[in-house]
């Protein structure tokens, strides 16, 4: 005879049906991301309302599967009818999301180093792993790189879908009932040990590793356990009790007072451990008031506003599409006034209703009694086929970008092609000798790929690049990243150990304050103000000092070095600022242009520390005049192609312009003429 299926007592079944006062919290939660990302400073905390989701989560997965356990079910049935619910409750909406934001991306958003993360995120994405992308790729949530990036906000979607992974395996033992029993006594140490497991990586990762803290599920699973072990005490009738009837209020009131103070001022301490602790307690301290009154057949109406409990049901697609709607502003039109902050909480609400009751609804609603092993097959199947459909849309981007530098690729961006390695040998300069030249700097240094392909192909030297981002000898510390000295010293090592007397060293790099990076601009005023100010004054004693010492071992050994002058510099990137959908990005307000008057007080720090450098075996190429023969430098040429990418790295074809001049100074050292050193170009 077949177990009959277990009976809840009456008080939970009430419990676990469905609480409209937990949508209304979901929905606190959402806007409270939302106005986070819309702007920090409104709500410095707000950036919580994913742990408030974490709680709600655990509660709201862990009651639903206690109400549809069954007698007799086996685990295997169990574990895949739980797979295919979450799979259609989460899915359609996410594939569509993922995919619509590829194709925007990919029609207007070029390559770059601010967009490099983008694509692997949004691809690991569809297997809920965009929050192992982001720690792959060293994106912490509060850098640049990852507001930049459309598909950040996947991390919190991959902690869930992990933990949904593992969580049927974990809850067995009080769901599956045999014989009309109950296995429910072995079913909470696993929970807890993992639980506690959790709370200390968290604790150590909040201190040591913050992205493996905040992104991955060992540091976040006690946040989802938490709402499992109240829904679980719910489930078994615990904490549901008539006495509890007369705190409702209060602990709805406690809990959101708890959430509120939190949102407010953001985590106290060390994140996630305990800094989501305070938001934790006071989300569970609401589900508990809202589950008793329930239980007790008198809902808080007033935690039930029917406002607030659509956006809450809203709330995971208006998740899905508000940041990737932010993101794409951020790269177009910018989000720093009131007006397109206002259409993109429009264009969000309009994306998730849309997407809430044309593709979430009719899914679930299509496959709520579909056998689970045919809607695993099918939907992975779908998903399988929609990422190489965005693979697709990635590898088409020279033909599919709306922007500029993605169609004139070979202009813009400074990679070395086959026409560089393939120009004509000048055969006077292939020296028996053949010296190597050595090339150490920062990323400008890797900007001269297709200078440097030419200098090969036209000598037929071996030519070896050691460059590392923001490391450049004679660069003040005031400019330089965290490691920048380990990586130069052993550079400069490897030189000295490999080079013979008569090569040459080529030492590029930005060594000034930029006005612009790849997001934001700074004003030419301000950043004047901070180079003459003494910190700055001792960091460029510091790094003439410094190379001084390396340039002395250098030349001994027979080394011939070149450094390079200052280039122009601008206040705008610009591959973000020429095309008709971003040049009114605040951005890019001060302009593609910049005089040489504006520019003498930047560059003349940078010229006095290499005049002070400068001793036999030691020369300085001056690449300013070809960049700039007028007085006003420009961004773009006179046929409106980039002489530089972003605000002060070379573009390819600023490359081709500069490749004889530079050639013509390793020919002087080379072949000497006995010709005088090039004095400092006069700005």
């Amino acid at each position: 005879m077949p177990a009959e299926p277990a009976v809840l007592p009456p008080r939970r079944s009430q419990a676990q049906a469905y609480i409209t006062g937990i949508d209304s919290l979901r929905a606190v939660a959402v806007l409270a991301v939302l106005t986070y990302h819309l702007q920090a400073a409104w709500l410095p905390g707000g950036f919580l309302g994913v742990d408030v989701f974490f709680a709600i989560s655990g509660y709201v997965v862990a009651s639903s599967l206690a109400r549809t356990g069954a007698a007799g079910e086996s685990a295997w049935s169990l574990a895949l009818r739980f797979y295919s619910r979450r799979l259609v409750r989460l899915y359609p909406a996410l594939l569509l999301c993922l995919v619509g934001s590829f194709a925007l991306m990919v029609l207007f958003v070029p390559s770059s180093w601010l967009s490099s993360t983008v694509w692997a995120t949004g691809l690991m994405a569809f297997a809920g792993l965009g929050n192992v992308a982001l720690v792959w790729l060293a994106e912490p949530y509060f850098s640049p790189r990852a507001e930049f990036n459309p598909f950040t906000h996947t991390w919190s979607l991959g902690v869930e879908e992990q933990f949904y992974l593992i969580f049927p395996w974990l809850v067995l033992g009080w769901l599956v009932v045999r014989a009309g029993q109950p296995r429910r006594r072995w079913a909470s140490g696993p929970m807890l040990a993992l639980c506690g497991a959790s709370v200390l990586f968290a604790a150590w990762a909040s201190v040591r590793q913050p992205e493996l803290g905040f992104y991955l599920l060992p540091a976040r699973f006690w946040e989802l356990a938490a709402g499992v072990g109240l829904a679980w005490a719910h489930a078994r009738g615990h904490l549901l009790s008539p006495r509890w009837e007369a705190w409702a209020p209060g602990m709805l009131l406690l809990g959101g007072l708890a959430i509120g103070a939190s949102l407010v001022a953001g985590p106290p301490g060390a994140f996630p451990w305990p800094g989501a602790l305070p938001v934790l307690l006071g989300t569970l301290a609401c589900l508990q008031g809202l589950a008793v009154a329930q239980a007790a057949g008198r809902p808080l109406r007033y935690a039930a506003w029917p406002v607030s409990v659509y956006i809450g049901q809203i709330s995971y697609v208006l998740y899905l599409w508000h940041w990737p709607v932010l993101v794409l502003m951020r790269w177009t039109v910018g989000l720093d006034s009131g007006g397109p902050r206002l259409a993109a909480v429009l264009l969000s609400l309009v994306l998730a209703v849309l997407t809430h009751h044309a593709v979430e609804q009719p899914w679930r609603r299509r496959l709520a009694g579909a056998r689970p092993l045919p809607v695993l097959g099918w939907g992975w199947g779908a998903v399988g086929l929609l990422v190489l459909l965005s693979l697709g849309l990635v590898q088409g981007r020279p033909w599919l970008s709306q922007t500029q530098a993605m169609k004139a690729a070979d202009d813009w961006y400074p990679v070395a092609t086959a026409e560089d390695r393939a120009v004509t040998r000048d055969e006077g300069l292939a020296d028996a000798a053949r010296p190597t030249l050595f090339v150490v700097g920062d990323s400008h240094a890797m900007a001269y790929a297709p200078l440097l392909a030419r200098v090969q192909a036209r000598t037929g030297w071996p030519v070896r690049v050691m460059a590392e981002a923001g490391c450049a000898v004679a660069k003040p510390e005031t400019e330089m990243l965290a490691g920048c000295g380990p990586f130069l010293a052993s550079a400069l090592q490897r030189v000295l150990r490999d080079a013979r007397r008569g090569d040459l060293l080529f030492l590029p790099g930005l060594r000034h304050a930029r006005l612009a990076d790849q997001w934001h601009a700074q004003a030419l005023s301000a950043v004047l103000a901070r180079e003459a100010g003494p910190q700055a004054q001792a960091a460029r004693s510091a790094a003439v000092a410094s190379a001084q010492a390396w340039l002395a071992r250098l030349t001994a050994a027979g080394v011939q070095v070149v450094l390079e002058g200052p280039k122009p510099v601008f206040a705008a990137p610009a591959f973000r600022c020429v095309d008709w959908f971003n040049r009114g990005h605040p951005v890019c307000a001060q302009g593609l242009h910049m005089t040489r008057e504006a520019l003498r007080p930047l560059l003349a720090p940078t010229h006095q520390m290499l005049a002070a450098l400068q001793r036999p075996g030691v020369v300085v190429w001056q690449p300013f005049e070809r960049l700039c023969p007028t007085e006003v430098c420009h961004a773009l040429d006179e046929q409106q192609r980039p002489l530089f990418f972003d605000a002060d790295h070379l573009s390819r074809r600023a490359n081709l312009l500069l490749a004889d001049d530079f050639l013509a100074t390793l020919r002087r050292l080379v072949v000497p003429t006995g010709t005088a050193q090039e004095p400092p170009v006069a700005l």
